[in-house]
């Protein structure tokens, strides 16, 4: 941390221009005490890793038999011509690209046409379907063995929103569900359905469906001694039957939390009708963004991440991709950070009312106000 520090202190500059330390010399440095590879985590102030950095590490590293270099954490505005430098290298890539992307079409399709130039295999979606879901896979050769490593996103792979909306992304090796990846990558390049997947639900096939199922799961499990849980967290709830599922389940005696950011069709809070079901709506500093879905019947808790909201158009008009938190302790600090607190919220939490109407939550009184947003901030700060 004190080397990194240091970087861009007055004091570091040599008199050439140069900044000191540098980062090529330490990887050098690195390799010949033995290391196997070299990671560098970016960050959108560049402060401490510059893509230039990332351009020279992935040259040295091209010197260093077997070596692996990671980079890890925000990606660069130039991410598309480190990926065509990975077709001129001989790897391959495969990117899907949705051209119907609001405001990114022009750009979307130069993207599009600049990996198609350099051999890379581009891929436009199925036709008749927004491609909606965001993920990413590399499938790499160690030792004998193929291993693959998927990203998934509630959020885009745009480096402006990643500044302005509030998201989470979701790393794994985890073979089956790397695999579930794999099948939602062929099925896009090839127009087929898909038959089989372990982990993951898709839209249109049916992901309706199994939320469907598992609301209904907790409704049919809840007891007056041990009532059902669900907490879903959504840019919007449109959808008619996942609706009425809902309102089922909380006549069933599911206790239900929706933080639901934009349009909400859902009456909370009507006597003998969805007296369980409470509508909040968080308005800060960034825009709320993340898809998260919570259930609990008895003993048993199910957390799903998402790309897609309760909205009909990405039951069945979109692709679309939802996924379990399989780690127990990530799967907690997902609940306490992106769902508990935000039902605590206070400082920029509206709630919806029966008739239809908004009122602003207000801290009790002599209490200080409690922002989500604020203490996500304070938790994870970005250091000048």
């Amino acid at each position: 941390a004190t080397v990194r520090q240091a970087r861009y202190r007055d004091a570091g500059a040599t008199a050439g221009g140069a900044v000191e330390p540098d980062p090529v010399a330490f990887a050098l440095a690195a390799e010949r005490a033995g290391a196997d590879g070299i990671t560098v985590h970016p960050r959108p102030d560049e402060r401490h890793i510059t893509p230039q950095d990332v351009w020279d590490l992935a040259r040295l590293v091209q010197q260093w038999p077997q070596a692996e270099f990671n980079v890890e954490g925000n990606p660069f505005h130039n991410l598309m011509d480190l990926l065509r430098e990975a077709v001129l290298r001989g790897k391959e890539v495969t990117a899907v690209v949705e051209i119907k992307a609001r405001f990114d079409e022009e750009a979307n399709i130069n993207w599009a046409e600049s990996l198609e130039s350099v051999g890379a295999q581009v891929v436009y979606g199925v036709v008749g379907l927004k491609t909606h879901a965001k993920m990413l896979l590399i499938t790499r050769k160690e030792g004998k063995h193929l291993m693959r490593y998927g990203h998934l996103s509630t959020g885009n792979y745009n480096a402006k929103t990643a500044k302005l909306y509030t998201d989470l992304s979701y790393l794994t090796a985890n073979p089956a569900l790397t695999e579930d990846m794999e099948s939602v990558f062929a099925q896009l390049a090839s127009q087929t359905r898909i038959h089989h997947l372990n982990y993951m639900w898709s839209a249109p096939f049916h992901l309706q469906d199994r939320l469907i199922e598992m609301v209904d799961r907790v409704a049919k499990a809840s007891s007056p001694d041990s009532p059902g849980r669900i907490i879903l967290k959504m840019n919007a709830l449109t959808d008619e039957k996942l609706v009425k599922q809902l309102i089922i389940a909380g006549q069933k005696g599911v206790n239900i939390d929706l933080i639901v950011r934009g349009a909400c069709i859902l009456p909370p809070r009507r006597p003998g009708q969805t007296d369980r079901i409470r509508v909040r709506s968080i308005i800060g500093r960034f825009l709320e963004h993340s898809r998260v879905y919570y259930f609990r019947a008895q003993d048993e808790e199910h957390l799903y991440l998402s790309s897609a909201d309760w909205m009909n158009r990405n039951m069945m008009r979109r692709v679309e991709l939802a996924w379990p938190v399989l780690d127990k302790a990530l799967r907690q600090k997902v609940i306490d950070e992106c769902l508990v607190a935000y039902l605590y919220d206070t400082a920029d939490a509206w709630e919806l009312e029966a008739g239809g109407h908004y009122h602003r939550v207000a801290p009790d009184e002599g209490q200080p106000a409690l922002s989500a947003q604020r203490a996500l901030m304070v938790r994870y700060p970005v250091k000048a």
